[in-house]
């Protein structure tokens, strides 16, 4: 019951944003949202800024070249499917 009532808010919020943008798609809103946090920017490669210094995405441990092909692939297909749209979501999927 509780997950129904989470989701239903979530979806109305939705709604109300994606109606809001709709109608003014020069909101504030729009502005307000930026582009969103590094680790759901793909443009520049599969691997997002790093939130610290002591981490290093270029760095690649030998045998694990395989999760740099597979991250870029996925990179390469949220780009190509990706919308235009404002949306509100999680982006650590």
């Amino acid at each position: 019951m509780v997950r129904r009532l989470l989701a239903r808010g979530l979806a109305r919020h939705v709604d109300l944003l994606r109606q809001t943008i709709s109608e003014d798609p020069d909101s504030a809103l729009v502005e307000g949202a930026g582009p969103g946090p590094s680790w759901c920017r793909y443009q520049h490669g599969p691997w997002p800024v790093p939130h610290d210094p002591i981490v290093d995405f270029t760095a690649c441990p030998p045998g694990y070249e395989w999760l740099d092909d597979f991250a870029r692939r996925a990179s390469e297909q949220v780009l190509a499917h990706r919308s235009h749209d404002v949306v509100v979501g999680h982006a650590d999927w």
